[in-house]
């Protein structure tokens, strides 16, 4: 988490200060395949770290989160500090799961966005209907 956390605030701080910024608090980001934290003690870790230390205005914080709907992966969303910073709850992913995934949530944060899991870069072109589909019925909620 230490390593991560100065590598995004290093890039962090060579970008103009108009310009929004924020980090992604990825379980693969520098390397690939990505591993399944038990929780989000990380990723809320990882964050905390950012916005405490970031030395410029942080604007959001994305925070990818598995396919689960269970207090004990969601619980440490208690724990975030993030200041002004917007939370972004990477949710958009397996859809039959959503909501159950989102009021889970809720119950550790009151107020967040949601976005994808992982962007769109990894998806192929051919899956990219599907996925901005996801995108629109999580807005719709």
């Amino acid at each position: 988490v230490e390593i991560d956390s100065i590598i995004l605030m290093s890039k962090s701080r060579r970008r103009p200060p108009q310009r929004g910024d924020g980090p992604r608090a990825a379980t693969g980001e520098w390397g690939w395949p990505s591993f399944d934290p038990d929780d989000l003690t990380g990723a809320v870790s990882m964050a905390n770290a950012f916005v405490k230390h970031a030395g410029r205005r942080v604007d959001w914080v994305h925070i990818p989160v598995l396919d689960r709907d269970d207090d004990i992966f969601y619980q440490p969303l208690s724990n975030l500090q993030p200041g002004p910073a917007r939370i972004y709850l990477g949710a958009v992913q397996h859809m039959e799961g959503y909501e159950k995934r989102i009021a889970t949530a809720r119950k550790y944060l009151a107020e967040f966005g949601v976005g994808g899991y992982c962007g769109f870069g990894r998806h192929s072109k051919a899956e990219l209907p599907g996925v901005l589909g996801d995108h629109l019925h999580a807005a719709s909620q």
